[in-house]
């Protein structure tokens, strides 16, 4: 599916998706020409967000994989952050290519581990983090926005399918 962040608005028209105990989450995506722009404002490098869940209030325990253009090349930069308690942790994890499908896995079943892959046709690349897992497991998916304080510059197209 298609996700459109329209030019001057930071969220993508989608219905809520709610969940109970969710602890994995696996996605298909492509960020398309419109993802690239370059980086003006300090604002411009906010880590935007391509997909994620929260449990309860997401702004106090949610695990995100989240984008940004990458300033030294013609490729996206990912990165995982979580809220964990209130706090948040980001992790630069890998540049991926514009125009080319990747598979995303987020795995939060094991003791307060949680790990990420990307896998393409060349391989799959993974990495991991603590996360104290919250006492509410129940939230909602989340879905792309560009964040920070700026708003979309152009209307931004993401392909994601859940």
């Amino acid at each position: 599916m298609m996700y459109t962040i329209k030019k001057g608005c930071h969220y993508s028209w989608h219905l809520p998706r709610f969940h109970f105990g969710k602890t994995n989450m696996k996605v298909r995506f492509m960020f398309t020409e419109s993802c690239y722009f370059p980086m003006k404002e300090p604002d411009d490098y906010a880590i935007n967000k391509l997909c994620g869940w929260g449990m309860a209030n997401h702004h106090k325990n949610s695990i995100r994989c989240g984008w940004k253009p990458s300033p030294e090349s013609h490729t996206i930069e990912l990165w995982f952050y979580v809220y964990s308690n209130g706090q948040r942790i980001e992790q630069y994890f890998m540049n991926v290519l514009i125009g080319k499908e990747y598979e995303l896995e987020m795995d939060l079943s094991g003791a307060n581990v949680l790990s990420f892959s990307v896998r393409d046709e060349e391989g799959t690349t993974t990495n991991s983090c603590y996360f104290k897992k919250p006492r509410f497991t129940w939230g909602a998916s989340l879905f792309p926005y560009i964040g920070g304080q700026l708003p979309a510059r152009t209307d931004t197209y993401i392909e994601l399918e859940f």
